[in-house]
């Protein structure tokens, strides 16, 4: 009887051909042996690990995809601006477009805009998945949740928090998410 699901799972494979369930149809065989051949601990056993399995898949699945639009959610709590030639800062919460942000080697840039002074390598592999460092000087865009790897920027802040393409994709992506475990719920 704890093993229908599993025949269920095995039955949609064969009939939609679902990759993920294909190893629900080596289950199903299994305790079918199992059971026919009187080794009723066995199919018992077997029905636990594949269900153990499944447990297992949809637990990492998850965790993956919220670590994934976690990384674009991401913010620091507090920025530096230049205000009147003088670096200052403030929290994050308060920065406003037309500001100067100042990132130093190391940081996270906070906001997407445009390099108004400086020179810097960045690491963008988060948005663009790029391995390669990237070089920017003035006229250059930068964007939020990409680290300053070496050098010192000034850059005029053309969007910030939840207007940055990085927060947008991470929104994106939280949605999907959230939308795919309610289907799944429902199912």
């Amino acid at each position: 009887y704890g093993s229908l699901p599993i025949f269920k799972a095995a039955k949609d494979a064969v009939l939609k051909e679902h990759r993920i369930s294909r190893i629900a149809i080596i289950d199903t065989f299994a305790v079918f042996v199992a059971v026919l051949s009187g080794y009723y601990i066995g199919a018992a056993l077997a029905s636990a690990a594949y269900f153990g399995a499944q447990k297992l898949r949809l637990r990492t699945e998850k965790k993956s995809k919220q670590a994934l639009a976690n990384i674009f959610g991401e913010q620091p709590h507090s920025v530096w601006l230049l205000k009147d030639g003088t670096e200052i800062e403030v929290p994050f919460e308060s920065l406003l477009a037309g500001e100067i942000v100042v990132v130093g080697s190391g940081e996270q840039i906070p906001a997407d805009g445009l390099v108004v002074e400086g020179i810097a390598s960045v690491d963008q592999h988060v948005l663009t998945g790029e391995s390669q460092l990237v070089e920017k000087e003035v006229g250059d865009r930068v964007f939020a949740a990409t680290i300053l790897i070496s050098g010192k920027l000034y850059i005029k802040v053309e969007s910030a928090g939840q207007e940055t393409v990085a927060a947008k994709i991470g929104s994106i992506l939280k949605n999907t998410s959230d939308f795919t475990d309610s289907i799944e719920s429902v199912g």
